[in-house]
């Protein structure tokens, strides 16, 4: 009798003790559509880096998104400045429908950025890192770096890695954070004249030419157009037609801006 009072009492204590118990997540939510994992889109007519020629001309052109449709009480587009995630500065608050399109302008940053006094103060080597933050319906926040231990260029992201790859698969150019970063001034005046260039083949054996660069002065598009002309593989003259992207200092070519002549 007193072992089957015994077991009674142990069945009593584990429902009161469960009944008390809190939940280990706390107020975190339960599940990824409970998140409000939001996104950040590029466009097309957006700037993807800091051209230090021409500072004051940078626009990030964005929308923002949640990938799924969850309710939440706002979203914040911050910026990290040069990776220092304990100091996230605010740049849109409030934001309570999606999706929402914006631009962020270098004065936006330089309003936002305590370090940045003026434009000038921006230079080579810096890195401009915007990512949303999340505030859910019952005030809890979600954020989406979070800064660990003293070193405040040491952070974790809260979005797993395989979810931040399936991202791009579901919504194509999209991702949940982005960084801008200021690389050295690009001078075209560095890269047109005569210029010796080595091809290498991989096969340890190497072929040396020189090669004339110089503007396109007939290109008409919005991006530098450039041309090459020179002798490659000793087999003939070749007439080459590229352009520089200055947003993103991409160099494309068509096939058909390709002319080889035999000598």
């Amino acid at each position: 009798m007193n072992k089957i009072i015994n077991i009674l009492l142990s069945i009593l204590l584990i429902f009161a003790v469960s009944g008390c118990s809190k939940d280990e997540n706390g107020n975190l939510p339960d599940d990824m559509k409970d998140a409000a994992l939001a996104y950040l889109q590029l466009e097309a007519t957006s700037d993807e880096l800091v051209d230090l020629n021409n500072v004051d001309d940078f626009n990030l052109d964005y929308t923002v998104n949640t990938l799924f449709e969850p309710a939440f009480q706002k979203l914040t587009l911050v910026v990290v400045y040069n990776s220092d995630y304990a100091n996230q500065y605010v740049l849109v608050d409030n934001i309570t429908a999606v999706p929402v399109t914006g631009t962020i302008t270098m004065a936006n940053l330089v309003n936002a950025i305590p370090a940045l006094n003026t434009s000038a103060d921006v230079a080579e080597g810096d890195n401009f890192h915007f990512f949303v933050n999340a505030t859910l319906e019952d005030g809890t926040f979600l954020p989406q770096f979070m800064a660990l231990g003293s070193d405040p260029t040491k952070a974790t992201q809260l979005v797993s890695p395989n979810l931040a790859l399936a991202l791009n698969e579901i919504k194509g150019v999209a991702q949940f954070d982005l960084k801008i970063p200021v690389p050295c001034a690009f001078n075209l005046s560095d890269y047109i004249g005569t210029l010796n260039c080595i091809e290498d083949w991989g096969g340890g054996e190497t072929y040396e030419y020189t090669v004339d660069v110089a503007e396109d002065a007939e290109y008409t598009g919005d991006k530098i157009g450039i041309v090459i002309t020179g002798i490659f593989d000793g087999a003939g003259i070749s007439v080459t037609k590229m352009e520089i992207n200055p947003k993103n200092l991409k160099l494309v070519m068509d096939e058909e801006q390709m002319v080889i002549e035999d000598i």
